[in-house]
């Protein structure tokens, strides 16, 4: 799985959240009751998260500049692996913190009905019951921070 270049993203973004779709999704329809469902919906759609995708392109610090500042390193895309699950070869993307890392397992499980037999992250972010889906997520991410030891707060 790889971006269209190295600083593209949106055709990716457009393609798993969208699904494609020149149509309103559902989430644009929906009113979610709590603050909270609605900050970690939204977040996860603009690819605000603290997955690997997203920190690596600013991460760490490089070298000093010329006028003293420290400029930022860029990891690579595909060194920026899941750090959840230990898989060295899986980046730690939209669609394996979604639907691939096994450390998530048994939340997918729990929230059958958000994620049921959805294979892609359009099919499991277009769902009509989006409170669900905000609730499934944060789930995913409080057991992501517990196991990083990064405090989860939407």
């Amino acid at each position: 799985r790889t971006a269209p270049g190295a600083d593209v993203w949106y055709s990716t973004y457009r393609q798993w959240v969208q699904g494609g779709a020149e149509t309103p999704t559902p989430h644009l329809k929906s009113f979610l009751e709590y603050y909270k469902d609605k900050r970690t919906l939204a977040r996860l759609r603009v690819s605000s998260f603290p997955l690997r995708v997203c920190t690596g392109r600013n991460e760490g610090s490089g070298e000093v500049n010329e006028d003293g500042s420290r400029g930022t390193r860029r990891i690579p895309r595909d060194q920026r692996t899941c750090k959840v699950c230990g898989n060295t070869h899986a980046v730690e993307d939209l669609k394996h913190f979604l639907l691939e890392c096994p450390h998530y397992a048994q939340i997918r499980s729990r929230w059958s009905n958000v994620f049921g037999n959805h294979t892609t992250p359009a099919a499991v972010l277009g769902q009509a019951n989006q409170a669900k889906l905000a609730r499934a997520v944060c789930d995913m991410l409080y057991e992501r921070g517990r196991k990083l030891g990064i405090p989860w707060r939407p």
